[in-house]
C-alpha cells in the first residue's frame, strides 16, 4: 500500500487478496470487505502494470526505434502477471484442416466477442526497412518524353509480374532467419527448423515452388546488394549448390518421401537446402506487419518508428477472410488477437490479409491489395474481369502529406476541387472519400471550428460502422475525436455518448476499461490540432469513468 509499487508487486504483497485466496483454498467464503479490498489492488497492480507498457512503448519510439524492442509483455513470466485481457487462453482454438484452405485454427469452445485468443512475439522481426530509391542512370536521354514513359510503365509492370521478386523488407526477414539457422546452439537451429518446417507451404506436391534455385529469389533492379545478401544468407543455409540437378527436384522427392513414411526422412543438410529453397516463399506468405497504435493521428510522427515485419509461429495459421472474426493490435512486436464477435465452437478464426478499410471495396481492389503470392482468389472475384481499369486508393499517405503541407483554407480549397471535379471524383475509391473527410475534420480543428470538425467526425466513424469489421480499431480514433470537437462546441451530452461508444470499443478490440483507452491514447489527446482544454476535460470524463485507478497517474 505504499504510494511506488514495482509493476506486479501488489498482487503479492496485498493482504486483503492474499486473505481471500487464503479463505478460498479452505473452502470457505472470504467476507465482502475482503472482496472488495482484494478487486481493489488487484485494479490497481494492473493499472500499475498497464501504466509500465504504455511507457515502455513511449520510450522504445523516443529511441527512435534504434536498438532492440524492449521485452514489452514477459509472456509465461510468472512474477510478472499479465492483466487479464492480455492473457493467452490456450484452450480457446485448435489446429484442424480447413477445406481449400490448408490448416487453420478453429475455435475449441463458444467464444464471446472481446476474448484474446492469441498473445505472440515472432520468431524473428526487422523494423521497417529503409526503402531507398534505388540507384538509377540519371544521364541524358535523346529518346521523346512520351517514349521514355512508355518504356518506364512497361518496366514496371515487368517488375509487378516477376514472382521472384521480395521486396526488402522481407528480404530482410529471409536473412534474419537464415542467419538464426546458420548461428547458436543447434537446439536452437532445431527448434527453428521445427517451426518454419510446420509453416506452409510445406509439400512440393501441394504448393508448387516457384524457384528452381535459392538464387533465383532477388530484390529487384537497383538493390544489388540486398540481393547480394540475400543469395549469401541462403546460400550459407544449403549445403548443395544451385547447379546441378535443381533444389527444386530434390525437394520435391523429399515431399514425397516425407509423405509416405516418416522413416525415410531427408538427412540434415539435405533438409536445410530444401529449407533455403522454401524459405523466401514461407516468409512471404506468413509474416505479418506490426504496428503500435497505426488508428491514431500522432502515429505518423511518432509510433511509427516502431513499425516492422515479422514471422509469427501461431498466428500464421489464422486464414483470410473479408469479413474476419478475429481483428489483431500490436505493443511493439507482440501481436494481440482478439474476436470482434461471439464465436460458436467449431466455426474457423480468421483474420484480413489486407487492410480493413480496403473490405468495403470491389472484389477487384481486394484481390489487387491481396497480391499474387498467396495463390487464392478472393471471393466474388472473377479472374475475366476487365482489370485495365483497377486501381488501389488515390488518396496515398504521400498524398495526405501534400495536402496537409497547404494552408488549411487552401487545403479545403484543394479537396473541394478534387471532389466537385467528375474526373477526379470518379477514380476516388470508398476509402479515398473517407481520407478525404478526415483531412477535412483536421482541418476545421486546425481553424478553430470545432463544430464543423464533430460533423466529419461523426460521418468518419458511421463509415466505420458501416464499412469495417466489427468494432474495428479506427473507429475508436474517430470517436474519440467527435467527442472532443463536440465538447469544444458545447455539446457535453453528444461528447458523452461518442466517449462511452469510444470505451465500448476500445473495450472489445484493445481490452481493460476506460483507463486503458486513457493511457494508450494520451498521446492522441496532446495532438497539436485538438483543443488542449476540451482534451483535459475529456480526460477528465475518462478519469470519472475508471474510479481510483487514476488516483495513480500523473
Amino acid at each position: 500500500q505504499r504510494q511506488s509499487m514495482e509493476p506486479g508487486e501488489l498482487v503479492y504483497a496485498s493482504g486483503g487478496a492474499s486473505r481471500a485466496l487464503r479463505a478460498a483454498l479452505r473452502g470457505h467464503r472470504a467476507t465482502p470487505g475482503e472482496k472488495r479490498e482484494a478487486a481493489q489492488l488487484s485494479a490497481r497492480a494492473e493499472a500499475v502494470h498497464l501504466e509500465g507498457l504504455v511507457v515502455a512503448v513511449e520510450d522504445a519510439a523516443l529511441a527512435s526505434g534504434r536498438g532492440p524492442l524492449p521485452d514489452l509483455l514477459p509472456l509465461g513470466a510468472p512474477e510478472a502477471p499479465l492483466p487479464a485481457f492480455l492473457k493467452l487462453d490456450e484452450a480457446c482454438m485448435e489446429i484442424r484442416e480447413s477445406p481449400g484452405a490448408g490448416r487453420g485454427l478453429f475455435a475449441a469452445v463458444d467464444l464471446p466477442r472481446g476474448h484474446t485468443v492469441l498473445v505472440e512475439r515472432p520468431i524473428a522481426r526487422v523494423m521497417d526497412y529503409d526503402e531507398r530509391e534505388p540507384e538509377m542512370e540519371v544521364e541524358g536521354s535523346d529518346e521523346p518524353p512520351h517514349e521514355r514513359e512508355e518504356e518506364e510503365e512497361e518496366e514496371e509492370e515487368k517488375e509487378e509480374a516477376d514472382p521472384l521478386e521480395l521486396d526488402p523488407s522481407t528480404a530482410q526477414l529471409v536473412i534474419a532467419l537464415a542467419e538464426g539457422l546458420n548461428s547458436g546452439s543447434e537446439e536452437d537451429r532445431s527448434s527453428l527448423e521445427h517451426v518454419l518446417e510446420e509453416l506452409h507451404p510445406r509439400f512440393e506436391d501441394d504448393w508448387p515452388l516457384l524457384a528452381d534455385t535459392w538464387s533465383d529469389w532477388h530484390c529487384g533492379e537497383g538493390f544489388d546488394d540486398a540481393t547480394a545478401d540475400l543469395h549469401s544468407a541462403l546460400g550459407a543455409l544449403s549445403s548443395t549448390p544451385a547447379d546441378g540437378e535443381s533444389e527444386k527436384k530434390k525437394t520435391a522427392k523429399q515431399s514425397k518421401k516425407k509423405k509416405k513414411s516418416q522413416s525415410s526422412a531427408p538427412s540434415g543438410s539435405a533438409r536445410r537446402a530444401a529449407l533455403a529453397l522454401r524459405l523466401p516463399e514461407v516468409v512471404r506468405c506468413n509474416a505479418l506487419g506490426f504496428y503500435t497504435a497505426p488508428e491514431q493521428l500522432c502515429h505518423p510522427n511518432f509510433f511509427s518508428v516502431l513499425n516492422g515485419l515479422g514471422l509469427y509461429s501461431r498466428a500464421s495459421l489464422f486464414n483470410h477472410s473479408c469479413d474476419p472474426n478475429v481483428s489483431r493490435y500490436n505493443l511493439g512486436d507482440v501481436a494481440i488477437f482478439r474476436t470482434n464477435r461471439p464465436i460458436r465452437a467449431g466455426h474457423e478464426l480468421c483474420i484480413s490479409y489486407i487492410e480493413h478499410e480496403l473490405l468495403c471495396e470491389s472484389p477487384a481492389v481486394r484481390q489487387m491489395a491481396l497480391g499474387d503470392h498467396h495463390r487464392f482468389f478472393i471471393d466474388g472475384y472473377s479472374p475475366e474481369e476487365d482489370e485495365q481499369s483497377v486501381h488501389g486508393p488515390v488518396v496515398t499517405a504521400e498524398m495526405q502529406q501534400v495536402l496537409m503541407a497547404s494552408l488549411p483554407k487552401d487545403r479545403l480549397d484543394e479537396i473541394e476541387e478534387i471532389l466537385s471535379d467528375d474526373e477526379a471524383s470518379s477514380l476516388l475509391l470508398k476509402v479515398d472519400r473517407k481520407e478525404l473527410a478526415v483531412l477535412r475534420a483536421v482541418t476545421h480543428m486546425q481553424l478553430g471550428d470545432p463544430n464543423k470538425a464533430a460533423f466529419f467526425w461523426v460521418l468518419c466513424a458511421e463509415w466505420a460502422e458501416e464499412s469495417l469489421p466489427p468494432f474495428d480499431e479506427t473507429n475508436v480514433t474517430y470517436l474519440i475525436q467527435g467527442a472532443v470537437c463536440l465538447l469544444a462546441s458545447g455539446n457535453r451530452a453528444g461528447a458523452a455518448a461518442m466517449l462511452g461508444a469510444a470505451v465500448h470499443h476500445h473495450k472489445i478490440s484493445f481490452g481493460g476499461g476506460p483507463y486503458w483507452l486513457a493511457l494508450r491514447y494520451r498521446r492522441e489527446l496532446l495532438h497539436e490540432a485538438l483543443d488542449r482544454e476540451s482534451s483535459m476535460r475529456i480526460w477528465g470524463m475518462l478519469a470519472e469513468m475508471s474510479g481510483d485507478a487514476f488516483q495513480r497517474y500523473s
